[in-house]
């Protein structure tokens, strides 16, 4: 369901070339806008809710810590995470980069392997959309 509001809200707004916010605002009332404004910010909430609970699961299963100490630990690595992000670094993006080139193949492996078969370049493509 998720899925097909997200579409639906990125048609409208390639269409109309505004966002939902500003066509909430243009054609509901301000008390409607602001009911839905607190329904956002409600699912907003739950979403980081199931994260946080969802991490320190993880680190339950993983690392045998206790839910309470999981908790802290993914609330800590958020505020380290934005903590940085607020003095101009992207964490984020650097760690993905790192765990990027220690999963992802060789572009030159996969050409080797699949040089063989002659279809290296659906193999690359393959892999391009992947990423």
């Amino acid at each position: 369901m998720g899925m097909l509001l997200q579409w639906v809200a990125s048609r409208v707004g390639v269409v109309t070339g505004r966002d939902l916010a500003q066509l909430c605002r243009e054609r509901f009332s301000r008390r409607t806008t602001l009911g839905l404004w607190v329904a956002c910010e409600i699912a907003i909430i739950a979403c980081d809710v199931a994260e946080v609970g969802g991490s320190a699961v993880a680190l339950q299963m993983l690392l045998g810590i206790s839910l309470t100490a999981g908790v802290l630990c993914s609330a800590v690595g958020t505020f380290v995470m934005l903590a940085l992000q607020s003095r101009g670094r992207r964490p984020r993006a650097a760690t993905s980069g790192v765990q990027d080139s220690r999963q992802r193949p060789h572009e030159a492996d996969i050409c080797s392997k699949a040089h063989q078969r002659n279809d290296c370049k659906w193999k690359l493509q393959t892999q391009h959309d992947l990423r």
